[in-house]
């Protein structure tokens, strides 16, 4: 004969599966069969230096359209000092017109301004805050998670800093075999392809004029150059014909000229200029490396 009368109490066991990666600072619980990366309470805590460089990235991708968002800020003594912001949106299964369009703004007077317009920036995706604080606190929410490689973030917007001490850097700088620092008396620097890779120490308000080999032979042709235009302003670009052959007094074969750059420093902070060229037919070669030079605005 049966005694246990009535409902028989039925424990139910909930299993949550962590796993807890030591060194990293981060562990993911696994809910639904999805990966939800998590920081933990010693990211959370970390502060900022009074001055770095921040990068962030985030890929948003999905069926109905590519989108992708970047930014890089410069901090000095806990105020902003420079920063851009990018957003491009692709081709995909909902985005039929307007396509394939760039979105990118600058720091302008404390605020996010449009590149080219100096009217609203027109980020909806995700906006990077302006003060150190509000970075701190994106964190502290885990809006913005700590990664080695910021471009595998899919679905989040993922950061990386870099150039700690980026004040100490632009003031105490020692001149090495890699540096040009210039004389602040001097309205425009001069460089040219001998002055690769190098990093070039200017003021405010100077003119750094780079000569470089235009690269028609090859049928390439000149990239926009990429450089924190809230740093730098590209005033002037200038093309030189070839030499010409004296024999038949045209320019001779092969010899397209030169091409100068110039560019304004605004202010003070740290940009790189990349100046590339791409062959422009399908399958041809892309951001071909002319020059690179690293600025630095004291």
């Amino acid at each position: 004969m049966n005694k246990n009368k009535g409902f028989t109490p039925i424990l139910i066991t909930l299993i949550i599966v962590g796993i807890l990666v030591v060194g990293g600072g981060t562990y993911y619980i696994i809910k639904n069969s999805k990966t939800i990366p998590v920081q933990n309470e010693k990211e959370n805590n970390n502060t900022l230096p009074d001055s770095f460089t921040i990068e962030m990235y985030g890929n948003y991708s999905s069926s109905g359209a590519d989108r992708n968002y970047s930014s890089e800020l410069t901090f000095i003594d806990n105020k902003i000092s420079s920063g851009f912001q990018n957003y491009k949106v692709g081709e995909g299964s909902i985005c039929k017109e307007n396509c394939n369009r760039i979105t990118e703004c600058v720091v302008k007077d404390q605020k996010w301004v449009d590149k080219f317009t100096g009217g609203e920036c027109m980020i909806d995706t995700f906006s990077a805050p302006l003060t150190k604080e509000g970075i701190m606190q994106q964190i502290k929410e885990g809006k913005i998670l700590l990664s080695e490689n910021i471009y595998q973030c899919h679905y989040s917007t993922c950061y990386k800093i870099k150039d700690e001490g980026i004040v100490s850097d632009i003031n105490n700088i020692e001149e090495d075999d890699n540096m040009i620092i210039d004389n602040k008396e001097l309205k425009k620097i001069e460089l040219s392809s001998v002055d690769d890779e190098k990093n070039v120490v200017v003021t405010k308000g100077q003119i750094i004029a780079i000569t470089v080999r235009n690269p028609g032979d090859g049928g390439f042709r000149f990239d926009d150059p990429k450089y924190d235009s809230s740093i730098l302003q590209l005033k002037n670009k200038t093309h030189i014909t070839g030499m010409i052959d004296p024999d038949v007094n045209v320019v001779r074969t092969g010899d397209f000229g030169e091409d100068i750059f110039e560019f304004e420093s605004i202010n003070i902070g740290k940009s790189k200029i990349d100046i590339t060229a791409s062959q422009l037919w399908d399958g041809g070669i892309k951001l071909r490396n002319i020059f690179s030079a690293t600025i630095i605005v004291k």
